[in-house]
């Protein structure tokens, strides 16, 4: 399940290239507390659907940015927006991917071309595997599959999303765990 905040119109693309481009971080929590709106009408959908609780997440993480985004940027777009979101579904934030190798801007490629570009970019974080072990023991997660919120900035044709849904699957298979991955973006093209 996808669910985004707003429509990726003329005026959404400046709130963003403001935001992500430009260092208007001050953007920031506006931007977190409107996908808070979405999650919230998400979460309803899960609990209408399926019983959830109301707090149905387990952790939060995120899509990561290179190395290379890093230091031009200054900050993971993607980051922020998931501590405004963890706050709204009272759970934790885990650092638990990274990519493998700079790739170009997504938004100038088509679906085959991002899909081609994004193979292999995401793996796990070194240390992530042992500290996801570790909280799933802590909070008794063993009997049910965890509910993991993955952030992103911009939902386009949803490769980058799949493609770390795909190896968030993975990390939790490798611990014996099942995991039931949502996806939450700040705005939809």
């Amino acid at each position: 399940m996808n669910r985004s905040a707003v429509q990726y119109n003329a005026a959404m693309r400046e709130w963003l290239a403001q935001y992500k481009f430009r260092g208007n971080e001050s953007l920031g929590p506006l931007l977190a507390q409107m996908m808070n709106y979405a999650m919230r009408a998400m979460v309803e959908e899960l609990r209408v659907k399926s019983a959830a609780p109301k707090h149905p997440f387990d952790i939060v993480t995120f899509v990561p940015v290179s190395e290379e985004r890093m230091l031009e940027r200054g900050f993971n777009q993607s980051r922020t927006l998931a501590h405004g979101a963890a706050r709204g579904a009272r759970a934790p934030v885990l650092d638990m991917l990274r990519r493998s190798r700079h790739t170009e801007k997504q938004s100038s490629r088509n679906r085959r071309q991002r899909l081609m570009d994004l193979n292999g970019v995401f793996e796990p974080l070194p240390d992530s595997v042992g500290k996801l072990e570790e909280y799933l023991l802590s909070k008794h997660l063993a009997q049910r599959p965890v509910r993991l919120l993955l952030i992103d900035d911009v939902y386009t044709t949803g490769s980058t999303l799949d493609t770390c849904a795909s190896v968030l699957h993975n990390i939790f298979r490798d611990l014996g765990h099942l995991a039931e991955i949502y996806c939450l973006t700040w705005a939809r093209s």
